[in-house]
């Protein structure tokens, strides 16, 4: 009995390590368009139709820090994850105050 309980225990832990592992899609409504982001372990990846823009980041639960490009400017982001989406914050590059709150309503994840 102890034998099994032991195996039942390790497929958990197993599984559990392999599922955090999977990277995910999700897209969030924002100002600035849908946001369509990957998230796969630390990495954070993604794009939106506001003049060509893209994120690339890092992930530590609930947080997302990272760049933002446009074809009109460059800058810094700051993300927290919650259930329905997302609460953040963005600047240009090369500033050291926060400019404005970019905030995203989850749509989908897949």
């Amino acid at each position: 009995m102890k034998r099994i309980y032991f195996l039942c225990l390790m497929c958990l832990c197993v599984t559990a390590v392999a599922c955090s592992a999977v990277a995910e899609t999700c897209q969030y409504k924002t100002q600035w368009g849908v946001l369509t982001m990957i998230t796969d372990g630390s990495n954070a990846t993604g794009n939106y139709p506001h003049n060509n823009g893209k994120i690339n980041g890092s992930m530590q639960y609930p947080d997302i820090s990272g760049q933002w490009t446009q074809n009109d400017g460059t800058g810094n982001f700051h993300f927290v994850l919650y259930d329905g989406g997302f609460t953040g914050n963005w600047n240009y590059t090369g500033e050291k105050k926060w400019r404005g709150a970019w905030n995203g309503t989850l749509v989908r994840c897949y």
